[in-house]
């Protein structure tokens, strides 16, 4: 017999209330820091484009600028 799983929820849900709190907490402490994941990544992004541009020797190493 086939069982189908429930679709995924689109809310994260702490699997205990300490959890729960504990991530509640999280996300103002977030939100009062104008944290932004997706600034975040495009930041991320940039850097991991400008480190592929960067000429390494063949020890590995960085070549001076």
């Amino acid at each position: 017999m086939t069982q189908t799983l429930p679709p995924p929820s689109t809310t994260m849900r702490a699997p205990d209330p300490i959890l729960a709190e504990l991530w509640e907490v999280k996300r103002q402490i977030n939100a009062e820091a104008n944290y932004d994941i997706a600034t975040l990544a495009r930041m991320a992004h940039e850097a991991a484009r400008k480190l592929e541009k960067v000429p390494v020797g063949q020890d590995g190493q960085d070549k001076p600028a």
